[in-house]
């Protein structure tokens, strides 16, 4: 019987455990998930590794927005003020990285190479083959979402023609892929990632 106890209580001890992890308060997701990676941020920043700071300050942005998103009710969560905490945390995050934006580029071996020319002739070619052919060339990885043309769309198009008489840099070539596409791009930690600007907006 003592036995049987024993085991009632442990499992009851680990559902509590189980709700606690899944229902984590706003504040907690604040204080304990996201303002540590601004700390990060900040720490790189102060000692001028401007690469580093910009891709932390980036990531705690997306976590203090993800908070409005996952707690939509936030300005009538207790303790009341969290949502002019958290507010304030992606404003002041925002400017930041306004701040060393050309700093962290510059000094980010991965922004470097989107800036490099490169000379390309692409007619009338599936979006998915140029991508793969653009990462052979510049050894930066761009992957193209291989949902987004199964659904019907009229204005999504996966063809495109690219021809380029100078070199020109790579960012701009993915710029004008995606113009022509009718999607967008967004730079991630170790990748260009090509798919429409709903989906882009909705990983934020």
């Amino acid at each position: 019987a003592s036995l049987i106890l024993a085991v009632l209580l442990f499992l009851a001890a680990s559902a509590d455990v189980g709700a606690f992890q899944i229902e984590k308060s706003a504040l907690y997701v604040f204080l304990h998930e996201v303002k540590p990676i601004e700390g990060e941020a900040a720490k790189a920043l102060e000692e001028e590794k401007y690469a580093l700071a910009l891709r932390k300050y980036k990531e705690a942005l997306r976590g203090y927005e993800r908070i409005w998103k996952d707690y939509p009710d936030l300005a009538r969560s207790r303790p009341y003020g969290i949502d002019r905490m958290v507010d304030e945390s992606i404003e002041g995050c925002k400017k930041i990285i306004e701040k060393i934006k050309d700093k962290g580029e510059a000094q980010d071996a991965f922004y470097l190479k989107l800036s490099e020319a490169v000379r390309v002739d692409f007619s009338d070619r599936d979006i998915y083959s140029v991508a793969k052919a653009l990462t052979f060339l510049t050894d930066v990885n761009i992957i193209v979402d291989e949902t987004i043309f199964n659904d019907s769309n009229e204005a999504l198009s996966p063809r495109v023609t690219v021809r380029t008489d100078e070199p020109w840099p790579l960012r701009t070539i993915i710029t004008r892929l995606c113009q022509q596409t009718g999607l967008a791009y967004s730079i991630e930690a170790d990748h260009v990632f090509i798919s429409t600007r709903v989906k882009l907006d909705e990983q934020k």
